[in-house]
């Protein structure tokens, strides 16, 4: 309740009310119809009354339901004995199918203004979520209608100063240098921000960035090379850290941008290999290398070797054509980085 569609969904629903209702039940019966009339002008001052207070309710949709039911339940008595009742019947409800897809339509497709005890609310009830601090203009819209389309990403504004945006952003580690911006969301937390130092023509890099965990070109970090390549590092006297992942695996991909942050902050070479996007042959001759996986890194809780196959994504960490240690799965950056340490990749 107490916004303007709602305002605009009551007259016109009142309007169908007293038509039917005053004139077309009880004919044109003054005392009815005044009254009626009366108490309409009463609601919408009261509603816009409301609005202009910014009273908003929690459960807009819910409040819209339970007033379509009940109006539609008054006129189906009204009209219960009535010889035409069926007629009007399928109009009631034909009014509130339209009713119901133009409120739908229309609560999808706007950008609300949140504040920022909204906000944890607003990205828990979506998918992917993307808040706007600026003004919003016809290009702003035109974005975010896009975005959703190809993104499913639902648009919001927020009204918050570069102070207070920078104190929020610092808390995930992330900050703006410019202003207005664009924070990313799925439905656990922050992915990302863009902020207006970044050009138009980059923004769909970076929510593909953060919504697919793809890495784009000119910020990736790890290396990848031949299956032949790899096997002369593994014979060598230097620790060799490899990552064996695939496309459809989805711990994969969200850990690739783990280590290539890793790759990144800690100046190591780590190399990744991918299934998906390597040949048959290829990717026999890299398990047929043959390790013994240990228990601690299959899913069995046994030893097993290489080349029977091996849970992904699967770290090894090889030196003088040996196994000296693995990592299976995906950690966190901090956790990833105790582990590497532990494996002697990392100095502490």
């Amino acid at each position: 309740r107490y916004t303007k569609l709602f305002l605009i969904l009551f007259i016109i629903t009142s309007i169908i009310f007293i038509i039917f209702d005053a004139i077309k039940i009880n004919g044109v019966i003054l005392q009815a119809i005044i009254p009626e009339i009366i108490l309409v002008i009463l609601t919408i001052f009261i509603i816009n009354k409301k609005i202009n207070n910014k009273q908003y309710s929690s459960n807009n949709n819910l409040s819209f339901s339970l007033y379509l039911f009940l109006v539609y339940y008054i006129i189906y008595i009204k009209v219960n004995n009535m010889q035409k009742k069926k007629i009007i019947i399928l109009v009631c409800i034909i009014s509130l199918i339209i009713g119901i897809f133009i409120y739908y339509t229309y609560n999808n497709s706007k950008i609300k203004n949140i504040t920022m005890d909204d906000i944890v609310s607003t990205y828990k009830n979506n998918n992917y979520t993307v808040i706007y601090t600026g003004e919003l203009n016809d290009d702003i819209k035109k974005l975010f209608k896009e975005w959703k389309q190809t993104y499913l990403l639902k648009g919001y504004k927020i009204d918050i100063s570069d102070e207070d945006l920078n104190s929020y952003l610092s808390t995930y580690n992330l900050s703006v240098t410019s202003t207005p911006a664009f924070i990313f969301y799925d439905n656990k937390g922050i992915l990302g921000v863009i902020d207006s130092t970044i050009d138009k023509d980059s923004y769909e890099k970076y929510i593909r960035k953060y919504l697919y965990n793809e890495i784009p070109q000119d910020e990736i970090a790890y290396k990848t090379t031949t299956v032949d390549q790899y096997i002369k590092k593994v014979n060598s006297k230097d620790l060799t850290l490899a990552i064996i992942g695939e496309d459809s695996c989805s711990y994969c991909k969200m850990l690739l941008p783990v280590i290539n942050e890793i790759a990144k902050n800690k100046n190591i070479d780590i190399y990744y290999f991918n299934k998906t996007t390597m040949s048959d042959s290829d990717f026999n001759t890299l398990t047929n290398i043959n390790f013994t996986i240990p228990a601690k890194c299959t899913t069995t809780g046994e030893d097993t070797q290489m080349n029977r196959g091996f849970a992904k994504p699967m770290a090894l960490i090889t030196q003088n054509g040996e196994l000296k240690d693995c990592i299976l799965g995906y950690y966190d950056y901090d956790t990833y980085v105790s582990k590497l340490k532990e494996a002697g990749i990392l100095e502490d």
